[in-house]
């Protein structure tokens, strides 16, 4: 099978992921959750969790005072970056500011963190787990290569 004739795949685990690597290694990886365990057992920083949304009735019940003014949302199983979005600011009216500058409403938050559950974002397209992160602040000297 040719590279060219396989669409859809992504090339670089096609080529290099799958053949070098064992399933159980792969399906660790692929999960976030599992991989910072993993990552914290064996002495590894990781960003913090503030929290983890299994399904809907977790985020009507989850405290977002708990949450700091700026972190991550990701979903567990995504693919590519799909799904994460970095928040700058958290207003006290539920409004919050992305990284890039544009507005997210608490209901469109809301919407997009159902949208992850209901396995928009994940691999497979089944349900998924959403969880709020730590966001990193890259250190001075990286500032030269990604402003």
């Amino acid at each position: 099978m040719r590279i060219q004739d396989v669409l859809g795949m992504n090339a670089r685990n096609l080529l290099y992921i799958r053949p070098y690597n064992p399933r159980k290694a792969i399906r660790l990886a692929d999960d976030k959750l599992a991989t910072k365990e993993m990552l914290t057992q064996a002495g590894i920083p990781v960003p913090k969790t503030y929290g983890v949304i299994r399904e809907s009735k977790d985020l009507e019940g989850f405290r977002w005072g708990k949450l700091p003014k700026s972190f991550v949302l990701k979903p567990n199983h995504g693919l590519g970056g799909e799904g994460i979005i970095v928040f700058k600011r958290r207003f006290k009216n539920g409004n919050l500011l992305k990284v890039d500058g544009s507005k997210m409403s608490a209901r469109e938050f809301k919407t997009h963190v159902n949208d992850i559950l209901d396995g928009r974002y994940s691999l497979s397209g089944v349900p998924d787990i959403a969880f709020f992160e730590e966001k990193l602040v890259a250190h001075k000297l990286l500032t030269l290569y990604f402003p």
